[in-house]
């Protein structure tokens, strides 16, 4: 009969030795992870509302961090110019408007990701107690401007107004400004201020650049050209990972109104802009001249195209 043999004990000082080594390995996995996330931010080019739905769908669901970016949202304002914060690095991407084009003249070398909204929504506001009838009347009226507002600009200029020298009142997003008299003119979005004053009973007046053939495209995701060329695929995971954002915003419409509510904004007029979004927004592919994220339609800038 053979005799089974016992393996000899681990002598006390090769078991201590061995758990050493596990836990230094599981010290430095912990400090140390495979697949480390990479810390990107993304400036918006005003405050928080359902108009960048997308991004926050695409932090909330998860799909940056399945990428492997950590984002950071930035919220945008009167004061934020979102083509200088992305030229300048001080934000690796952003919710640029049509005026990247033109600003290349001015060094800030912008490359669009991603045509989000294929319409502007940007107009112009007046007090219908003003003295204002038409785009002519604005010669010399104070202005409550934003940055980047090239289709105001191109307007004006076709209706014979010198955007350049009207006076600048500052803007605060606050259209009860207007209505106070502190300017003539305020630059808006069709989706947001509109709402304000309705609720206010307040009479209003709208310019918008379609009406005189200025049609350009709305928000775009942008980065710098350096950005582009020197991570193409940190930017192409960005991309698609915002675009994925887009397509569950809007194919889950009540869950991101509560999390813009929860998580962003509480304004008095979000539901009824984002209602107005909801009518002009469609999920990508679908072929929706306002909203295709991620798309762009071929045509020239400034046509009247419907």
């Amino acid at each position: 009969m053979t005799k089974k043999v016992e393996p000899p004990p681990i002598r006390p000082k090769l078991a201590l030795l061995r758990r050493l080594i596990a836990g230094a390995s599981l010290l430095l996995s912990a400090s140390h992870p495979a697949a480390a996330l990479d810390a990107v931010s993304l400036q918006l080019k005003w405050k928080h509302q359902f108009q960048f739905a997308g991004y926050y769908q695409a932090l909330e669901q998860g799909f940056y961090r399945d990428a492997g970016l950590d984002v950071t949202i930035r919220e945008g304002g009167p004061g934020i110019d979102v083509s200088e914060a992305v030229a300048s690095g001080k934000s690796d991407f952003g919710v640029c408007s049509a005026s990247v084009l033109r600003e290349w003249t001015m060094g800030r070398r912008l490359v669009v990701l991603a045509a989000i909204f294929q319409r502007s929504p940007a107009v112009i506001l007046v007090a219908r107690r003003a003295d204002i009838s038409s785009v002519s009347d604005l010669r010399g009226r104070t202005l409550m401007d934003t940055p980047g507002s090239d289709e105001i600009a191109a307007m004006l200029k076709r209706e014979g107004v010198d955007y350049d020298a009207l006076p600048r009142v500052a803007h605060e997003g606050n259209p009860r400004d207007l209505l106070a008299g502190r300017a003539d003119a305020m630059v808006a979005y069709s989706t947001n201020e509109p709402f304000v004053l309705e609720q206010l009973g307040a009479a209003y007046r709208t310019f918008s650049p379609t009406a005189s053939g200025i049609d350009f495209y709305g928000d775009n995701l942008c980065a710098s050209e350096a950005e582009v060329k020197t991570r193409p695929d940190r930017v192409a995971a960005f991309r698609a990972a915002s675009v994925k954002g887009w397509a569950y915003a809007l194919a889950n419409k009540q869950a991101t109104v509560d999390l813009i509510l929860r998580g962003y904004s509480a304004k008095c007029c979000l539901r009824r802009s984002i209602r107005k979004y909801w009518s002009d927004a469609t999920p990508p592919g679908s072929g929706s001249r306002t909203l295709r994220a991620g798309g762009a339609s071929p045509r020239p800038i400034g046509s009247s195209d419907c």
